[in-house]
């Protein structure tokens, strides 16, 4: 089986530069949960997901985050360096992968 038969097609991404609340009105209008940051040349340069952003705003210790009306910049939250595949690619080196950074 490869990443091609199982990987989603219409794929949402977010500017770096964007809010946090942006991100999480689209993760709850397209009912995902992941959402690949990307840079203005359109290059993905990580990920955020619905627990980054609850994690963000409930943090006690990043109180710039907080206290910014509407959450601050994806950048503050985002997990950085994402792993990315080829379609092409098989799935038995990703599940080994992903063993690895769990």
């Amino acid at each position: 089986m490869r990443v091609r038969d199982i990987m989603t097609t219409k794929v949402f991404t977010i500017g770096a530069d964007k809010k946090a609340f942006v991100a999480k009105e689209i993760m709850e209008w397209a009912h995902v949960h992941h959402i690949p940051v990307v840079d203005s040349s359109n290059r993905v340069v990580g990920i955020i997901s619905h627990r980054d952003i609850l994690r963000a705003s409930l943090s006690a210790l990043d109180t710039r985050f907080v206290r910014r009306p509407n959450g601050g910049n994806i950048s503050r939250a985002r997990r950085r360096s994402p792993s990315c595949i080829t379609p092409p690619a098989r799935l038995s080196p990703m599940r080994r992968f992903r063993k690895r950074r769990a």
